[in-house]
């Protein structure tokens, strides 16, 4: 009986732990006139699958290609004159120009 409630909880322990390190694992990519990247495809191109890219609000005069799983949002609904998209988990926040 107390060998299953060890198992159980070594069990539970690996699986929490895996779950954690994986979250922790994913970059948050910041985007804007005043960030580490001034264009998304910069950030696009530097993100890791599982990243997630913040654009800062403004007017961004590029054609974005995206071919890998990043979640990419904009705040304040940032201008974007186009994207190609072959795989992506979120895009959120932006006005499609």
């Amino acid at each position: 009986m107390i060998g299953d409630i060890v198992r159980k909880f070594i069990i539970f322990s690996i699986l929490f732990l895996l779950i954690c390190m994986s979250a922790a694992s994913a970059a948050t990519l910041q985007v804007g006139s005043t960030a580490k990247y001034h264009t998304i495809q910069s950030a696009v191109n530097a993100a890791k699958t599982g990243d997630i890219i913040n654009v800062a609000y403004g007017t961004y005069p590029e054609q974005v290609i995206i071919n890998k799983d990043v979640y990419l949002y904009g705040k304040s609904y940032p201008k974007l004159n186009g994207f190609e998209c072959y795989a992506v988990d979120t895009i959120s926040g932006f006005n499609i120009i």
